[in-house]
């Protein structure tokens, strides 16, 4: 899938440094919800098992994101806990701190939830974002999600505990 500035495809094995090194900066573990440090072998099972079964099978799918002009790997997009019953999945995205600031993460955004509305047929995407991470806030806002909740004490943080906004963006269509 292409956009204006980046392409979403498939993760290879050839990805799985890359993914190692981007999952293992404590600055994503929270970011993210994810409680430490992969190893190298956990996330080439990973890449291993996303490139031999299904999105449904998974409940995820994980796409690398591509600059358009050079090739070059500038992070990563998600949909998981995808509940094809009730038509909806949660939404990700990261993009290495090196590439940020040059209209990659809202390009991805939009092909992930094209993927997400025309291929996988999703009534609803959603994400929940600490209050005070306003890059990805003005970022899903700016992409048609709405804030239809707020979750106290939902992030864990070094200094305690965060509230998080809930997102949603609802096809209409």
């Amino acid at each position: 899938m292409e956009g204006k500035l980046v392409r979403l495809r498939a993760l290879e094995m050839s990805d799985v440094s890359l993914i190692y090194q981007w999952e293992n900066q404590p600055e994503i573990w929270q970011t993210s919800q994810v409680p430490g440090p992969y190893s190298m072998e956990a996330i080439r099972q990973y890449v291993q098992n996303a490139m031999t079964h299904s999105v449904l099978a998974m409940q995820q799918v994980r796409f690398m994101i591509e600059t358009l002009d050079n090739h070059v790997p500038v992070g990563l997009a998600d949909l998981f806990d995808i509940d094809m019953l009730n038509r909806k999945a949660g939404i990700g995205i990261m993009i290495d701190a090196e590439h940020r600031k040059k209209g990659y993460a809202a390009d991805a955004l939009q092909l992930v939830i094209s993927y997400g509305f025309n291929h996988l047929k999703l009534h609803q995407l959603y994400a929940d974002i600490a209050i005070s991470n306003q890059k990805s806030l003005s970022l899903f806002r700016s992409a048609g999600f709405i804030q239809t909740g707020r979750r106290k004490d939902w992030v864990k943080t070094p200094g305690g505990f965060e509230d998080a906004f809930f997102l949603q963006f609802i096809n209409l269509d």
